[in-house]
């Protein structure tokens, strides 16, 4: 009898532990799975983060600081663009809603005349010596641009842009800087104001 009891008591002991033991087991394997879960949705947010991080440094240098806003007159860009000699220039008259620097830049790397990594850092309304001008500060790409060409290709983009903004916002002079600087080539130095080029 007191076997019997023995072996009762010792079997509801085994079973009572391995209940728990698997009660216990199971908890365990369901925070496991819900810490897998968790894991996995911290490794995809920390992913899409780092993704959104590139995409957005890879637009920065695009960006356009624009300080002023300075209509162009009648809604009309008047884009210049070497002609196919380099001894002059083809002209295109295009009307838009608003007209931007960095509209005009766009323009202009669209038709070749400009590579895309000119970017508009600033653009401006000054006075120059009592009248109307412009100063356009530039990304150093344009100064790289300009500095690689012989003396005819870097006349005919110089006067290309100088004469598109000119005649955009109806003005006879325009400062052209790189990187908030005067500039300068093997051919020209390009410090002060510019008027158009013949």
């Amino acid at each position: 009898m007191k076997a019997k009891k023995l072996s009762a008591i010792l079997l509801a002991f085994c079973l009572g532990t391995g209940g728990i033991a698997g009660c216990g087991t199971e908890d365990k394997g369901k925070t496991t799975e819900k810490e897998a879960e968790s894991t996995a949705t911290q490794e995809d947010n920390k992913d899409n983060q780092e993704t959104e991080k590139e995409e957005n440094k890879e637009e920065a240098p695009k960006e356009e600081k624009e300080t002023s806003s300075i209509p162009a007159e009648n809604g009309k860009a008047i884009i210049y663009s070497p002609n196919e000699n380099a001894d002059g220039y083809n002209k295109q008259e295009m009307d838009f809603e608003e007209v931007s620097p960095g509209m005009i830049i766009g323009q202009m790397v669209g038709d070749g005349t400009l590579p895309d990594s000119v970017v508009v850092q600033n653009f401006e309304e000054v006075d120059n010596e009592g009248e109307s001008a412009l100063r356009l500060d530039l990304s150093s790409g344009f100064g790289e641009y300009v500095q690689s060409m012989g003396t005819a290709g870097e006349d005919m983009t110089m006067g290309s842009l100088v004469n598109t903004f000119l005649d955009t916002y109806g003005v006879s002079s325009i400062e052209i800087l790189v990187d908030g600087e005067a500039f300068s080539t093997g051919h020209s130095e390009y410090s002060g104001f510019l008027s158009r080029y013949e």
